[in-house]
């Protein structure tokens, strides 16, 4: 983002696997995967400036690997997270947007307070 601005771009948007920063005065529109069917994106509206960064276990399971664990892990009591649900969070940044769908899987709580503190917004897609 910076070398776009630092090059006189004015309005754009990088995609980084699913992490989503969007800068300018050109709104972007934004889709989160469905998790009950990854290959379906629901719309969630536009974003001008910010960030939106989604968490989800969309193609970690297969029919042969039913049992494959979770790749986030409780730091409380080091257990993986399972989940079916996609967790996506608006941020002004994508590293806080990013780190804040862990926060948001594991809890549970669209109000966390991390997201007070973050100027974050929380979106559970549920299965």
């Amino acid at each position: 983002m910076e070398a776009l601005k630092a090059n006189g771009i004015q309005s754009g948007s990088v995609n980084a696997g699913g992490d989503l920063r969007v800068f300018g005065e050109s709104p972007k529109e934004i889709q989160v995967r469905s998790p009950s069917h990854p290959n379906t994106l629901i719309p969630l509206g536009s974003l001008e400036e910010g960030s939106i960064a989604s968490t989800g276990l969309y193609y970690s399971k297969s029919q042969e690997d039913m049992n494959k664990l979770s790749y986030i892990v409780n730091p409380l009591n080091m257990e993986h997270v399972q989940f079916n649900n996609s967790y996506s969070v608006l941020a002004p940044e994508c590293m806080y947007a990013d780190a804040l769908t862990k926060v948001f899987a594991i809890s549970q709580d669209d109000s966390h307070p991390c997201f007070k503190h973050f100027s974050a917004q929380a979106i559970r897609i549920t299965a």
